[in-house]
């Protein structure tokens, strides 16, 4: 029998019952392993603090519990006790042994291992188990948390196994069953990442859905949230994250199904999430009721370009807005709301959208003259036309022939929206605008008069034209890039303020790229930039436009300032009549066109600077610079009062003032006349005789130059017959011809007797021969000096 000593002391007797911190030791010596057992486990006190006697406190009998055996196949009893207790030896070699540690148990739990009705083999390498060194924990033959697991795991026929519970998450299996059936709708939502462009999706053995997710970031996550509606990923045509396609929220884009609600949906969508892009695909969007922006950060854009308009036809694909509601809407307007608390509208932006007004298209009508009792006109027919004033003809020296009508309509038609040409018996009208309403026309000839009741002037198409395309109020800071305008009745583009804001409510710091206009049916101006006594629309950049216009103004300009024009070509039809441009004169400073730069421009017809015949206060100050003379556009209108400076791409100058300036032949005596420059208008300096010359275009030439050699001014006729011609000549010095003086100062003393050779007057009638000598000899001595006369 032999004693095991406690590892450590205890200062009570119900502590060293517990054994709290396994002091007790239960060890049973290598030599008697196999055959020696624990018969009791006796707890003593010392009956004194400093140690000596000691007294039992319990006996506890450990017989039958340490090695435990059953025979005949009876259950065990429980047993408990330490782990630090428990071992499990080898029976031929006992220094192999499997020790036991609930160490890592949570306090309170009890784990219980099962054994399962099957042999297991837990040999490290050999069993289904990653070895130490396969897995992640150095001390982990079975793989707990954290760690991996390789190889295949091996069911029965009739076994299954979800994934899901090898893991606490679910998130740590390297893969999925090739074309595998998601049937566990239970848990169909668990977590399943999916690795990088893995195949999800398949259909048939060649068609395949990929997700890529190479673009996001590192340690970044990205949601993909499903809304409660359908998507359409179609590219170019999908919704996107920041750019919503009109296409989801209900628009068709057929040219004729109104999708007005569907596009503003989609406006309040995006202004509502605090801004995005509307996105419309390239097509033609009917819109039978106007569009409204008015909050910030909305952008409306189209899959494709205005792309222009082509004389021939055959248009590109754009994305196009048509008008198809009553007469004078407006097809978009962005704007601020008016009110004093509110702002200006900014981060805004229009592109790629051509605006069409639907315009009736141009018509061509007939009209046949024949020959009734006493010379008069009856039965002319006018189809599908509108004469919009009426033509009045009263010159009673014509008789009444098909030439002499169509003459008298062009000649008395005010501001012609239509033109009459003739051919043999008949008469040719070409209508510009087609509508409701046609007006009748009057002839009046040496034989006849031709009423209205003559005329029988038959109904066209309505006139259904939109009055405005894009109408843009007290925006700031947004762009407007790549749109066409396509005949509008009041304006195609149009930039304005509203009526109150709690800030400024200029139209102010807007870019303005890549517009074109074509108003050939309708006379509305093209571009109309306006304002009011308070605000205007200034400090723009506008760029890249084309206008193509008939009767209607190409550019009206309003009240503005300090906008800057680049690249501007404003062209008129044959035989129209509109204006190419307008600045406006107002009654007060604020309401008129100034200060505007317009860098590159040309145009057919007059653009016109309102003067003081037109308001109080003239427009003023604006600015052309490389007007287009190369393409014959004429020089500006520039009314009374009113100034406009301007330079051609002929190099000439009107009305510009310039500031010193300094001409050399070549860089060195540039730079010599411009360092010597100090308050002289011009100082020029060349290096020949040949400082300027004056041609008047006729053959004549003259050259203003100072002779190198003597230093003298001189005035060359170069080429010509003229002569110099002088009205007041003031002098100090000597004239000179050829060298030789011709004239100095005048000679004076006449009155005064000089001796013999007198200058004093005399009678006349008394005069001697003598005397009359000596005044010839003393005029032909003074002719000598001054060198009138030669030796």
């Amino acid at each position: 029998m032999f004693v095991n000593l406690p590892g450590d002391f205890y200062n009570s007797d119900a502590a060293a019952i517990t054994d709290g911190s396994k002091f007790g030791t239960y060890t049973i010596p290598a030599a008697y392993r196999g055959s020696g057992f624990l018969i009791a486990k006796l707890v003593y006190r010392y009956l004194a603090a400093g140690g000596g006697q000691l007294t039992l406190v319990e006996n506890i009998d450990l017989t039958g519990f340490f090695p435990s055996h059953v025979a005949g196949g009876a259950g065990a009893a429980l047993t408990i006790f330490p782990d630090n207790v428990f071992a499990i030896q080898n029976v031929a070699d006992p220094t192999k042994e499997i020790d036991v540690d609930a160490s890592g148990i949570t306090a309170g739990n009890t784990r219980t291992i099962t054994m399962a009705d099957a042999d297991i083999d837990l040999t490290p390498g050999t069993g289904s188990f990653a070895t130490e060194a396969e897995g992640t924990l150095a001390a982990a033959a079975l793989s707990r948390g954290g760690g991996q697991m390789t190889g295949n795991i091996t069911m029965l026929s009739t076994q299954t196994v979800d994934g899901r519970d090898l893991s606490v998450d679910g998130s740590k299996l390297d893969g999925i069953e090739t074309n595998a059936d998601v049937t566990d709708t239970a848990n169909v939502a668990a977590a399943l990442p999916v690795p990088d462009s893995t195949s999800l999706v398949t259909f048939g053995t060649n068609k395949e859905m990929r997700i890529d997710v190479g673009a996001i970031s590192n340690s970044t996550v990205r949601v993909l949230t499903m809304p409660d509606d359908n998507i359409d990923l179609t590219l170019g045509i999908g919704s996107f994250p920041g750019k919503f396609n009109v296409i989801s929220f209900g628009a068709v884009g057929d040219g004729s199904t109104d999708d007005s609600t569907a596009i503003q949906a989609a406006i309040d969508f995006v202004e509502a999430a605090g801004g995005g892009t509307v996105f419309l695909p390239a097509s033609t969007y009917a819109i039978a009721t106007g569009l409204v922006v008015n909050s910030r950060g909305v952008i409306i854009e189209g899959g494709a370009p205005a792309g222009g308009f082509h004389d021939l036809g055959g248009e590109p694909a754009t994305t196009g807005l048509k008008w198809t509601g009553s007469a004078g809407g407006t097809i978009l307007q962005v704007t601020a709301v008016s009110g004093g608390g509110n702002q200006s509208l900014r981060a805004c932006g229009v592109k790629k959208i051509k605006f069409d007004a639907n315009a009736p298209t141009h018509s061509n009508g007939t009209v046949t003259l024949d020959s009734g009792g006493g010379g008069s006109v009856d039965g002319i027919t006018v189809n599908s036309i509108q004469i919009m004033s009426g033509a009045e003809a009263f010159d009673t020296s014509l008789t009444v022939t098909a030439t002499n009508v169509a003459t008298n309509i062009n000649a008395f038609t005010s501001s012609p929206n239509y033109y009459a040409n003739s051919s043999g018996a008949v008469v040719t009208i070409s209508a510009a605008i087609r509508g409701t309403g046609p007006n009748g026309f009057v002839v009046v000839s040496s034989t006849t008069t031709i009423v209205t009741t003559d005329v029988n002037l038959a109904s066209g198409v309505a006139d259904t034209s939109a009055a405005i395309g894009l109408d843009v109020v007290s925006t700031s800071y947004c762009e407007y890039s790549d749109l066409g305008f396509l005949d509008f009745t009041d304006a195609g583009f149009e930039m304005s303020v509203v009526a109150t804001l709690g800030e400024a409510r200029d139209c102010q710091h807007n870019q303005i790229r890549n517009i074109q206009w074509e108003h050939f049916r309708e006379a509305g101006a093209c571009l109309r930039l306006g304002g009011d006594s308070i605000a205007n629309t200034s400090f723009n950049w506008f760029e890249n436009l084309s206008f193509k216009h008939f009767n209607g103004i190409g550019l009206d300009v309003g009240p503005t300032d300090n906008n800057t024009f680049q690249l501007t070509r404003i062209f008129r039809a044959a035989r129209g009549a509109g204006e190419a441009g307008i600045l406006r004169a107002g009654s007060v400073n604020a309401l008129t066109a100034r200060h505007n730069y317009f860098f590159s421009i040309g145009y057919v017809g007059p653009f016109v600077a309102e003067g003081t015949p037109e308001a109080t206060v003239a427009s003023h100050d604006n600015i052309f610079w490389q007007l287009d003379k190369d393409n014959n556009a004429p020089n500006p209108t520039i009314n009374t009062g009113a100034s406009l400076y301007y330079h051609d791409t002929r190099g000439l100058f009107n009305k510009f003032a310039f500031t010193p300036i300094a001409i050399g032949s070549n860089a060195t005596t540039a730079l010599a006349a411009r360092d010597a420059i100090i308050s002289e208008t011009a100082r020029i300096y060349n290096g020949s005789s040949n400082h300027t010359r004056l041609v008047n275009g006729a053959g004549e030439e003259w050259g203003i130059n100072i002779d190198n050699g003597t230093g003298d001014l001189r005035l060359l006729r170069i080429a010509g017959s003229g002569k110099v011609a002088v009205s007041s000549i003031n002098t100090t010095d000597a004239y000179f011809v050829d060298g030789t003086q011709v004239i100095r100062n005048r000679d004076t003393g006449w009155t005064s007797p000089t001796g013999t050779q007198t200058r004093t007057g005399f009678a006349t009638s008394t005069v001697t021969l003598e005397v009359l000598a000596q005044h010839v000899h003393a005029l032909i001595d003074a002719f000598l000096v001054h060198g009138a006369l030669g030796a």
